[in-house]
C-alpha cells in the first residue's frame, strides 16, 4: 500500500501501472479518469473511507477537493 499525503488543489496524473483501489483516508478528493479534467469540479468526489476500484493503464486525474489536507491509500490489486 502507497499513502499520498502532499495532494494539491491543483489536478495531478499518473498513469496505473496495475489495478488498484484508491481510498480517501482524509480530507476529500476528485479522481477523473481523463488527463485533461474540463474544471476544478470535474470528476468524482471521494470523502472519508470511500474508494474507487482503477484499472491498468488509466490515466487518473485527482487533487485536494476543499480547504482540508487529504491522503489517498493505493492498494494494487
Amino acid at each position: 500500500m502507497a499513502l499520498i499525503k502532499s495532494i494539491p488543489e491543483t489536478w495531478t496524473e499518473v498513469t496505473l501501472a496495475a489495478d488498484e483501489t484508491w481510498q480517501c483516508r482524509a480530507g476529500s478528493v476528485l479522481l477523473n479518469d481523463t488527463d485533461t479534467p474540463v474544471d476544478d469540479d470535474d470528476g468524482l468526489r471521494l470523502d472519508l473511507l470511500v474508494a474507487k476500484e482503477l484499472k491498468a493503464g488509466d490515466i487518473v486525474s485527482y487533487r485536494r477537493f476543499g480547504g482540508t489536507p487529504a491522503i489517498i491509500a493505493r492498494v494494487a490489486l
